[in-house]
């Protein structure tokens, strides 16, 4: 099958449903998926977007937004936001799940999650190329607890039974999805980076505040099908959590406005 289009993914937070009040913290409020989706001819523009970065960045390895300070992570993001590709995140609210079976069965949350990013994924892809053979080659970041059988198994399980899904399988190369460690691809540091401003924007820190000026610096390659984010580029399962039961952070998703 031909590959018109590459996306690159990974994900911020974690999968545990163990709450405490803030200032202490067990597992994270979100649980954050991100895609960059880009031609395949257009990959190696990334490294040429970062040269300059790179020669003034000190550190080593590949770069990790968890590990960057504050200026670090916005020059990053200055000299890639400019550039053609497409970005798709899925943002989780766990306290939202606590009653299902997402929360009861490990590794679930983030197959299901796997799920709703591919289903855009699969739409970015087509709305972006119209020849419906043209799929999207799926790489994902390397992680302890992944194992690619299992996950191509609920993928091959979803493709054989149609149900609970919307993923337009002309679009995907399931047969090819892999893992691969961050610093095989500048693309993979790039949803690294994506999934890690958007739980900025999102999750709160043990001083109740969010930061929410790198994903708002990004949101012009946020994926919009018929011109709406919402839903689409922008993904929040299963809705997103009510202010008012939150009086110390008034207005912590006033940043929502740019992503309708």
């Amino acid at each position: 099958m031909t590959h018109t289009f590459v996306a690159f993914i990974d994900e911020a937070g974690d999968e545990g449903f163990k709450f405490v009040a803030r200032p202490a913290r067990q597992s994270s409020e979100w649980f954050i998926m991100a895609g960059v989706v880009m031609r395949v001819n257009m990959v190696q523009m990334l490294d040429y977007a970062l040269h300059q970065f790179r020669e003034a960045w000190t550190g080593r390895g590949p770069f990790h937004f968890r590990d960057a300070d504050h200026h670090e992570r916005l020059a990053f993001i200055e000299a890639i936001r400019s550039w053609p590709y497409h970005l798709v995140v899925v943002a989780v609210h766990k306290p939202g799940l606590l009653d299902s079976g997402l929360a009861r069965h490990k590794h679930l949350l983030y197959q299901y999650t796997v799920k709703m990013l591919i289903e855009r994924i699969s739409w970015c892809s087509i709305s972006h190329k119209g020849d419906q053979t043209a799929a999207t080659r799926l790489i994902l970041a390397d992680r302890g607890q992944l194992r690619m059988n299992r996950l191509q198994a609920y993928l091959d399980l979803l493709k054989t039974t149609g149900r609970n899904h919307n993923i337009r399988w002309s679009a995907i190369d399931v047969d090819l999805i892999e893992a691969a460690p961050m610093k095989a691809h500048t693309g993979l540091q790039v949803a690294d980076v994506v999934a890690g401003s958007v739980e900025k924007a999102l999750e709160l820190s043990r001083h109740s505040t969010t930061e929410h000026r790198y994903v708002k610096l990004l949101r012009r390659r946020f994926y919009r099908r018929d011109s709406k984010c919402s839903g689409n580029g922008l993904k929040v399962f299963p809705r997103w959590p009510d202010e008012a039961d939150d009086p110390f952070t008034p207005n912590r998703l006033h940043w929502l406005k740019h992503f309708e």
